[in-house]
Parts: structure tokens; C-alpha cells; sequence
């Protein structure tokens, strides 16, 4: 499992390189690269638990992944991250 570094603010000449070397908006921000035998791993959007909101970018992309074969979540806290692993690594 592996965290995907793509948000948060940065100066524009540090973003102008992320975008240069790959850094594509929507990516969610933790990736399983695990199969659970019914998809090829999960993605995982984390959002504050209070206030936070999936962007259109972010809905864009995980609807791509899920037609790829991945589970994508959006987990509003650390537990609801840790509970959609635990289902996923479940097959549920």
C-alpha cells in the first residue's frame, strides 16, 4: 500500500514538474495494489470527516478505475479507511 502524493498546494514551478513527470488530477490518494480475486486492487479518496468533498476530477478518475476492474472508496477519516481494507481484503 502506497500513498499517492497528489494533493495539497504547492508553488506553481513545483507543480509544473509534477504535472511534467506524470502527476495527473483526480489520482485518489492511497492505492492497495492487491487482488482480492474479484478486482485488481483498491484505491482509496481520503476526505476530512467533516466538510470534505470528492471533486469532479476525483469522481471522473475513480469511475475510469472502477471500469478498469478497481474498488475505489472515499473514506471520510482514518477508521473508514481501515474498515473499506479490511472489506475489501474480505471480498466484500
Amino acid at each position: 500500500m502506497f500513498a499517492i502524493p497528489n494533493g495539497g498546494y504547492r508553488a506553481k514551478a513545483t507543480a509544473a514538474r509534477m504535472k511534467r513527470t506524470g502527476t495527473r488530477a483526480g489520482v485518489p490518494d492511497i492505492f492497495l495494489p492487491v487482488s482480492n480475486g474479484r478486482e485488481h486492487g483498491l484505491f482509496i479518496e481520503m476526505k476530512r470527516r467533516k466538510g470534505g468533498t470528492v471533486s469532479t476530477s476525483q469522481k471522473e478518475r475513480m469511475k475510469m478505475l472502477t471500469a478498469e476492474g478497481y474498488r475505489c472508496v472515499v473514506a471520510k477519516g482514518c477508521q473508514e479507511a481501515i474498515d473499506a481494507i479490511m472489506r475489501y481484503m474480505d471480498g466484500e
